[in-house]
């Protein structure tokens, strides 16, 4: 079962799984997509809101499950990092946990995100000590650490993944990779800071094998879904506008916008 697979990373997790030939996918769905193509041995499961069903409705649910994929999240760009939501998303994780314990769940796969960890080391190992900075990746630390002790102690072969910098296929349209392709198609001129900060990029597809991969060995613990190849803001909008031959639409600014939360350097290793 996967939670969240119509969702950016999940629906990549549910192709390549169905690429792979691997039978008897659920989704644990809010309503049947109707803009995303399925293999047609993907079975739904509708819940209201996975947060906040009770333990024995997702018993139900989980009945016959082995493996659960728990990519759901809030995720709204414009304010998923500070929104109190992260609680609600915590407290049906746990939930979730305790229902696939009681269920016969034999390992249960989570998303975490490399903001949980202290990001001022630039260089971020699954040993790099867990430091978040925000509602978002504290309570995700938080379902890690609950979790982590929570179904060893109930015979759960539990993973963690902490999800670096994804771009690719059905991300939101106003984030910047499909931002830069849509402007580049229109030929509009892109607006850009000076684009210095160091992130680890990786395409969602890559990912998602890197996830699938991970899920079906037998290690259980952390591992960090990245690149481990640095790369600045500026060089991969480059990189993008190189492929279709139109850099100089691409206006970097002196000015350097202030952020919140905007650390210079991240990077993972693997």
């Amino acid at each position: 079962m996967i939670t969240g697979g119509t969702g950016f990373l999940g629906y990549q997790i549910v192709k390549q799984l169905t690429k792979k030939n691997y039978k008897n996918i659920t989704l644990l769905v809010r309503k049947k997509p109707t803009n995303l193509n399925f293999d047609n041995d993907v079975k739904f499961i509708i819940t209201k809101d996975i947060f906040s069903e009770s333990i024995k409705s997702l018993k139900k649910k989980l009945k016959n499950i082995d493996l659960l994929i728990h990519c759901a999240w809030y995720v709204d760009p414009k304010d998923y990092l500070t929104s109190k939501k992260n609680i609600d998303c915590l407290v049906g994780t746990i939930n979730l946990a305790k229902a696939a314990s009681e269920s016969g769940v034999k390992r249960l796969v989570g998303i975490g995100t490399c903001f949980e960890y202290d990001v001022s080391k630039k260089y971020l190992s699954k040993n790099t000590n867990l430091s978040p900075q925000l509602l978002y990746s504290a309570c995700k630390a938080s379902a890690y650490l609950t979790l982590d002790k929570f179904l060893n102690l109930n015979k759960v072969l539990f993973k963690w993944c902490r999800v670096f910098y994804l771009f690719g296929e059905n991300e939101k349209p106003n984030r910047l990779y499909p931002l830069i392709q849509r402007k580049l198609k229109n030929n509009e001129k892109i607006y850009l800071g000076p684009g210095n900060q160091i992130r680890d990029y990786m395409d969602v597809k890559d990912a998602a094998k890197m996830i699938i991969n991970f899920s079906m060995n037998d290690i259980k613990g952390v591992k960090n879904i990245c690149s481990s190849t640095p790369i600045s803001i500026k060089n991969f909008a480059i990189n993008i506008a190189k492929k279709v031959g139109k850099q100089k639409l691409l206006i970097f600014s002196k000015k350097t916008l202030h952020r919140s939360f905007d650390p210079n350097f991240i990077v993972g290793i693997k």
